[in-house]
């Protein structure tokens, strides 16, 4: 099952093209090369100019052959490009991020990734994370979980925007996400200003206080990995961290 990220409308800034030289294709994978080709730089601010667009695309339809990338859905058969096809599972995906980083230098990329995703969690945390905490989780999320997983994960589509639509991240991704949020972001404290925000009978510092003792990072991150994941154990570290919650809230609530 996909869980979402904050939906936002991130896009990236133009980088500079770079030389590359194509393998040679068959007549059907020229023409599903110029069809991705034209799909990957059709953003007014896409990642990909139209020269680097054909490199990537000539190099990922030459590694992975026309057959292939029919047979995977990522063209229909007809030879038309869908939508993010390239990212259509792990394999696919992979071949695209090796071609996307033999045409463009990796840190560009990652530095244009960096951007949109600074951009997609400015709009959808509304004002509630400040914007240092937001710079510091993207620049070490970007940088841990990496082009390829970022890509596979569909954190990031083939365009090199935000996934509006949801993401899919496995263990290793949603690990670190949870580590770049939580090491950036005081979640505590946080929690506990804007629970005291939306109910004035909680006394803000006894809340703090409570979730520190109650609800460890730790058990934070467990539990932003099993809801990312969707694992077994989901529903039992939902209700137990919904209990704790609720008890620090009656413990914290003034008295009249």
């Amino acid at each position: 099952m996909k869980k979402a990220l904050p939906a936002a409308l991130g896009v990236l800034v133009l980088l500079l093209a770079s030389a590359c030289g194509g393998p040679k294709l068959t007549k059907t994978e020229q023409k599903i090369s110029k069809e991705i080709a034209s799909a990957i730089s059709k953003p007014d601010k896409a990642l990909l100019s139209k020269k680097d667009a054909k490199c990537v695309s000539d190099k990922f339809v030459g590694a992975v052959g026309a057959k292939k990338l029919k047979s995977s859905k990522v063209v229909g058969t007809d030879n038309t490009y869908n939508a993010n096809g390239v990212n259509v599972d792990k394999t696919r995906s992979n071949a695209f991020a090796k071609a996307l980083t033999d045409c463009i230098d990796e840190k560009k990329v990652l530095k244009a990734y960096d951007k949109t995703v600074t951009a997609a969690f400015t709009s959808s945390t509304q004002g509630v994370l400040e914007s240092k905490d937001v710079d510091c989780f993207a620049t070490k999320f970007v940088k841990t979980a990496g082009v390829k997983r970022l890509l596979s994960a569909q954190i990031i589509t083939d365009t090199g925007e935000f996934n509006t639509a949801g993401a899919d991240l496995d263990k290793a991704t949603s690990t670190n996400y949870a580590d770049a949020f939580l090491g950036c972001v005081d979640y505590q404290k946080l929690q506990a200003e804007q629970v005291a925000k939306s109910d004035k009978t909680i006394d803000e510092a006894k809340l703090e206080a409570c979730f520190r003792e109650n609800m460890p990072t730790k058990d934070i991150k467990a539990l932003i990995v099993a809801n990312q994941t969707q694992s077994a154990d989901a529903t039992t570290l939902n209700a137990d961290s919904d209990k704790k919650a609720k008890a620090c809230a009656k413990e914290a609530t003034k008295k009249k």
